[in-house]
């Protein structure tokens, strides 16, 4: 996904996406974005867990019912993008790195949302001491779903659930520390 500096705003960034609607996987994710923004500005997810990433504009443009933007207005994003990350370090996430994806897509889990979507282009690491300790910061919310349930329990279940199945053919592979 593009992102392109303001220019007369300094510390500030547009984040674009131009899916195909004919792509049901594309359209879905548009859909999603101001889903994922609302789970994301939560003061009590974002002061435990989560980076913040304030967002200052949203405009959704249709053109000729074949394909749609999403422009956003947001701040600087903090921290190193998960794929300079990765390649700095050898393709691998260090041990607080992981921890940090981990702790904060369970998080997003106990809320009742699965994240599907949070590849290295799309979530930023911030360093919080020398040590390996990370905040993850979701820079794209696209591919956050509510799961469904009668219940905040059953929500929380249900997007376990989704999000342990989604991550099986991952589990697979020997997880590999960056030393």
């Amino acid at each position: 996904m593009p992102f392109s500096k303001h220019r007369t705003k300094p510390g500030k960034v547009y984040r674009i996406t131009r899916p195909n609607v004919t792509n049901a996987g594309n359209l879905g994710t548009v859909i999603n974005d101001p889903y994922g923004r609302r789970v994301l500005s939560d003061p009590s997810l974002v002061s435990n867990v989560l980076e913040p990433l304030k967002v200052h504009h949203t405009k959704i443009i249709a053109f000729d019912g074949e394909s749609m933007q999403v422009i956003e207005l947001v701040d600087r994003f903090k921290g190193t993008p998960g794929k300079d990350l990765l390649s700095a370090q050898g393709g691998k996430y260090t041990r607080g790195q992981q921890l940090a994806y981990v702790v904060d897509v369970r998080e997003l889990n106990k809320r009742g949302v699965v994240a599907m979507d949070l590849h290295s282009e799309n979530v930023n690491f911030v360093q919080l001491s020398r040590q390996d300790r990370w905040r993850m910061q979701i820079v794209d919310p696209g591919g956050m779903y509510p799961a469904k349930g009668a219940t905040a329990i059953e929500r929380m279940a249900t997007a376990t659930r989704m999000q342990n199945d989604a991550f099986k053919p991952y589990a697979q592979v020997k997880m590999d520390f960056a030393e």
